[in-house]
């Protein structure tokens, strides 16, 4: 499955909706890590942050890593995914 993103994302959405929201940030994490800043990953990665487990600063963690992975640049359109995530 570490190399199949859309098994990966039916099965955290799988294990959102059963109440295993950290473990479906677990797995999308891992998908994130993969493909390297494929931003429908980052999305569903940062919905589960913020939405079913209450850990929006791993979802802010991650992005900041891949910002500095790529040398300290982002994208326009993973600022969309920081938004949400920063927001109280």
């Amino acid at each position: 499955m570490a190399g199949d993103p859309d098994s990966a994302f039916e099965l955290a959405q799988l294990m959102a909706r059963h109440g295993w929201g950290s473990r479906a940030v677990d797995v999308m994490r891992v998908q994130a890590d993969i493909s390297n800043g494929d931003d429908w990953v980052l999305h569903t990665l940062a919905a589960l942050c913020l939405a079913r487990s209450r850990r929006p600063e791993e979802g802010l963690a991650h992005l900041d890593a891949l910002a500095d992975a790529r040398g300290g640049e982002e994208e326009w359109d993973l600022y969309g995914i920081r938004l949400p995530l920063g927001a109280p």
